[in-house]
């Protein structure tokens, strides 16, 4: 037999203060759901809201315009709350495009996209539970992590492409290592200027070889890597190499190569090498390390922190504790990571006696820390070392100038010329820990003068090469200093014209650095000089990127991930050597056809 469906009477409204509710009825003052039979809804009216059953005529119509005006926010109000709390497809692949560049940024490894979604999931049921489904749509697995990484450094990759079609000048930093693998790994970067004298320095390819690499081999891959982002050769300037033979060679090097090709595009200039001033300052510093001191230092640590399977540095670290030392430990000094040498040759000697003692405790004395002339020695070479050190850490950076980088070496230079004086003259106002000995330790200063001599020397013949940029230096440096009749024919009439711009002149003394000044200099009244300073703005003087590279390579590719393709490798590292190009996920997310996925992250979008 048939239910019967009792039927809601459209007078209710106006007399209970009520609506239909699907088979039932539901009163608009306490929204409590009733039988649909007069009965019923007549007795709920009249107990529970007696206070309105004496509202007559107009006031009741307008009580229950009002009610129902309620009602209507309510359900508006509890519609939005459903749509806002069902995650878009387009959210949710939003999100796993964030999420995956993170783990890129961090050279984590694509599984961590599961732990992640697990750690979302576990904090949503305790902080929002009615979330949980929220993070669960969102696609996490090791595949879908590995395309999102490989999508977002393809869309670097483009914007990249599309800057080389239109960029004034630019140069390029180029290095070789191998990965945990052995493979070689050619890191290729790429610093231009654009027309309006906006830099960019980015990642431009991981070029992988695993047989030979030939100086040929590598300028080929060079030339096909700026061929493939739409780099025109002819506005190629300048080749930052570490000097390695095999860049610098005369006539088979990478430099030598590109030049013969750049030129062939049609260059109106030479390319020009630049070998890495920070492994040139590196090489200068090796002319003062005093092999009578620096041996003693490696032996004697090495027997505290290695001999003994650790017992020896546990037992000096307890020892330096109970004298109540500052430091209670000494760094380890490795010869490839010469800016240690500087660390540890302070440490070893502010902490000398106490390490003297220790060595005395073993049984293995140190007699040169009780010889005056070795205890000297080694204060100059902590003096020296530091200085370098300090020199060292101004010349790193990205997006240095090459100008700043040799300015601080020629200012460096002079400082080893005024030092130098000094110590003829008994003056160790520059060496704290010379000074810290007694005068008569120190009564002989020839051989930190002839130290210094050498290291000057070295100076000079490592930077030699520095001079024929001097003169398009000059010119972007100080160009309303340079005399027209010391400059190209052709540049002559816009340095004149320059000089003579009252205007011009006070931006110049008022801007903040060289690059301020030259984007404010109207490029169609002085178009060389805009091109010299594009040219000038865009060289490497240092193979720093590359260095930093290899250290985030190593991070990403290390033993436990020596799987990792060299594909998957390259589109982490781009995004994490991006400067200033990001990806653009609003973009990639538009152009894909999307769709959550389940519980688990092993679903994505196509």
């Amino acid at each position: 037999m048939a239910k019967h469906r009792r039927s809601f009477s459209k007078e209710w409204e106006l007399t209970y203060f009520c609506v239909e509710d699907d088979d039932s009825a539901r009163c608009l003052v306490c929204s409590e759901k009733l039988i649909c039979k007069k009965y019923n809804i007549e007795r709920h009216h009249k107990s529970r809201h007696a206070n309105l059953t004496t509202l007559e005529g107009p006031m009741r119509a307008e009580k229950l315009a009002e009610l129902l005006e309620e009602r209507q926010a309510v359900i508006e109000s509890a519609s939005q709350s459903i749509r806002e709390d069902r995650l878009t497809p387009e959210a949710a692949v939003r999100t796993s495009f964030k999420i995956a560049h993170k783990i890129a940024m961090r050279g984590k490894p694509f599984t961590d996209g599961e732990f992640v979604k697990e750690c979302m999931t576990e904090a949503a049921e305790i902080l929002c539970p009615t979330m949980v489904p929220k993070f669960a749509s969102v696609a996490l697995s090791p595949a879908t992590i590995q395309r999102r990484i490989v999508e977002l450094a393809d869309d670097v990759s483009q914007q990249l492409h599309a800057k080389g079609k239109t960029v004034v000048a630019f140069s390029v930093a180029v290095d070789e290592s191998t990965d945990d693998t052995s493979v070689a790994q050619v890191a290729v970067f790429v610093r231009g200027v654009e027309e309006n004298l906006e830099e960019f320095e980015e990642l431009l390819a991981m070029v992988s070889l695993d047989g030979q690499t030939t100086g040929e081999i590598t300028a080929d891959a060079i030339e096909s890597a700026l061929e493939n982002a739409g780099f025109p050769l002819d506005r190629m300037f300048s080749l930052a190499t570490d000097g390695a033979p095999s860049m610098t060679g005369r006539f088979a090097g990478v430099v030598a190569r590109l030049r013969l090709k750049v030129k062939a595009a049609g260059a109106a200039t030479d390319l020009i090498g630049v070998h890495c001033i920070i492994h040139r300052e590196a090489l200068c510093s090796k002319v003062v390390r005093l092999k009578s001191v620096m041996d003693v230092v490696t032996k004697t640590i090495n027997f505290i922190r290695v001999k003994g399977q650790g017992l020896n540095r546990r037992e000096f670290q307890t020892l330096m504790k109970d004298m109540e030392m500052e430091h209670t430990d000494l760094p380890f000094y490795t010869e490839v990571r010469w800016l240690s040498c500087g660390k540890t040759l302070k440490r070893f000697f502010e902490m000398r006696d106490e390490i003297a003692l220790f060595m005395e405790m073993k049984q293995f004395p140190v007699d040169e820390l009780k010889d005056p002339v070795w205890v000297r020695n080694l204060a100059f070479l902590t003096d020296i070392t530091g200085h370098l050190n300090d020199l060292n850490v101004q010349l790193q950076g990205r997006g240095k100038l090459i100008v700043d980088l040799l300015d601080l070496v020629k200012a460096f230079l002079l400082k080893l010329d005024l030092w130098k004086m000094q110590l003829q003259e008994h003056d160790y106002s520059h060496f704290n820990c010379l000074k810290s000995m007694s005068y008569s330790d120190i009564d002989d200063n020839d051989m930190f003068i002839h130290s210094l001599q050498d290291l000057i020397s070295a100076f000079n013949h490592w930077f030699s090469d520095a001079e024929p940029l001097d003169s398009l230096l000059q010119i972007f440096v100080a160009p309303f200093a340079v005399k027209p009749t010391e400059v190209a024919a052709d540049l002559q009439m816009e340095i004149i014209d320059l000089q003579c711009d009252r205007q011009l002149k006070e931006r110049f003394r008022l801007s903040k650095d060289l690059p301020s000044f030259y984007k404010l200099l109207p490029r169609l009244r002085f178009p060389k000089l805009h091109l010299i300073a594009a040219r000038v703005m865009c060289m490497f003087g240092s193979t720093f990127v590359c260095e930093q590279f290899y250290s985030l390579m190593n991070i990403t590719k290390s033993k436990y991930r020596s799987a990792i393709s060299n594909e998957n490798l390259q589109a982490s590292l781009r995004l994490m050597c991006a400067q200033k190009i990001v990806p653009n996920i609003d973009r990639i997310v538009s152009r894909k056809r999307c769709q959550v996925s389940g519980g688990t992250s092993s679903s994505s979008s196509n």
